[in-house]
């Protein structure tokens, strides 16, 4: 968690449940995003643990940082934008899937400040306060990275789940439509809703 905060500035911040991370260990492929939601879909229910999500500009090294409300936002976990990996989101109507909106990113073994994380990671969070799609244009225009040839699988076997610690809430996975099969994560500017019909169906 390293960083100059002394000329730190957080440019725009989010309200976000952190729903799950996915882990697998270095010498496997990065795990696939999709393959994550629908394992994490599997279950009647995911505890989670509420965030707030903010981009601090760092004078020109932008890090993607979480902090506990319930804590006086006080800093929990920081993320360099640059070594963020395949930023995607998926937003759904609220009756198909309580949670409809969708934000996932990749993080590589090794790639963050420390040497951290020791395995490939995947994490999954509702947004509360903006589209998905907001936040994953934020970050590729602050650096992260993408890759459209992205498309390796894994077996799902070799998946690590990490439940968030601290947990404060608990959210349904299943509704009435449980059998109606979800639209693919995706990236950038080609939502299958836009943030107006986003709007309307969560008012």
């Amino acid at each position: 968690m390293n960083g100059n905060r002394n000329n730190s500035r957080h440019l725009k911040t989010y309200k976000v449940q952190h729903l799950r991370t996915f882990e697998v260990t270095p010498k496997n492929v990065l795990p696939n995003t999709q393959t994550a939601v629908e394992l994490l879909m599997q279950g009647c229910y995911t505890y989670v643990r509420s965030f707030n999500m903010s981009i601090d500009d760092n004078n020109g090294e932008p890090y993607l940082i979480l902090s506990d409300p319930r804590n006086g936002d006080a800093e929990v976990e920081r993320f360099r934008i640059g070594r963020i990996l395949y930023p995607r989101y998926r937003i759904t109507p609220p009756d198909v899937c309580p949670v409809n909106n969708l934000l996932t990113f990749t993080i590589k073994a090794g790639s963050m400040d420390d040497g951290r994380p020791r395995r490939n990671e995947i994490h999954l969070f509702q947004v509360l306060t903006c589209p998905a799609q907001t936040i994953v244009n934020v970050l590729l225009r602050a650096g992260a990275l993408d890759n459209d040839s992205y498309d390796q699988d894994i077996n799902d076997s070799m998946l690590i789940s990490r439940a968030p610690s601290e947990p404060n809430l608990r959210i349904p996975l299943q509704t009435s439509s449980s059998g109606i099969q979800l639209p693919p994560m995706i990236t950038k500017e080609d939502s299958v809703y836009s943030e107006s019909q986003l709007s309307k169906e969560t008012s």
